[in-house]
């Protein structure tokens, strides 16, 4: 007889080892909200053999229309003007930043193709698109969880040519920053910090698209935003009992 080791990648995708899980002793209203159904298999398996999709962010655009997401001004330079698929997922992860594995935790494929299509499926005739570009939040026909909004937020970054911040030119800028400013000793703290900011803000600036330059702004605000609640989530309830935040 074989062992559970033995047996093929598909049982052990329907029936996966509890033992393996990491977080198998979290309370159970921490488990992830979607199990895997067969009609999330079927959209895994077609997923897997057809290849990668790029969708620019004129065609977002395009299909989707244009959205102002609004974050709070500790975490945005100003209102910024986004694809409304990108917008109206990011204005919801925004809302739910609290939210327990909220990157971690998988969405449902089938919802998760679902609100993708919603947005960038690219056969839309122009009745689609206008009823889409009408509305700057999720579609209410869909039923959607919270991870299912962060995995579609993730695959819509997924398909951007070049990325998040479109070119390894910027990228390496960026890096550049970060490595010549690790600060002597001596060199104040807030000065070296205000000289990064600044620096980070005139090589995004050299971004020609306004678009882009907003999306980068737009994708680290949400990330700042997120990362914050999490350090500031407290850490023992009222009683003073540790309470489990190492999955934020």
């Amino acid at each position: 007889a074989k062992g559970p080791d033995k047996r093929g990648w598909l049982h052990r995708f329907l029936h996966p080892n509890p033992n393996r899980c990491s977080s198998s002793s979290a309370p159970t209203h921490l488990q992830p909200r979607h199990k895997k159904s067969a009609s999330d298999l079927a959209h895994l398996l077609h997923s897997r053999r057809e290849p990668p999709r790029l969708v620019d962010i004129q065609d977002m655009v395009r299909l989707s229309g244009k959205s102002v997401l609004y974050l709070p001004p500790e975490y945005a330079p100003c209102s910024l003007v986004l694809p409304t698929c990108i917008r109206a997922t990011a204005q919801h992860l925004a809302q739910n930043a609290t939210t327990r594995g909220l990157f971690r935790i998988p969405g449902s494929v089938r919802i998760v193709t679902a609100l993708f299509d919603h947005y960038c499926y690219l056969a839309k005739d122009s009745d689609d698109i206008a009823s889409t570009v009408r509305c700057a939040n999720l579609p209410g026909h869909i039923p959607y969880a919270i991870h299912d909004v962060a995995s579609t937020f993730k695959r819509l970054l997924s398909v951007l040519p070049g990325g998040i911040l479109g070119s390894l030119a910027l990228l390496d800028a960026l890096v550049a920053i970060h490595s010549q400013l690790n600060g002597e000793p001596e060199f104040p703290r807030t000065k070296q910090t205000k000289v990064r900011a600044r620096l980070i803000a005139l090589a995004i600036g050299t971004v020609k698209s306004q678009f882009r330059r907003e999306l980068i702004c737009s994708v680290f605000g949400l990330l700042s935003l997120i990362g914050r609640a999490a350090e500031v989530t407290p850490r023992e309830d009222k009683d003073g009992r540790p309470l489990p935040t190492g999955d934020l």
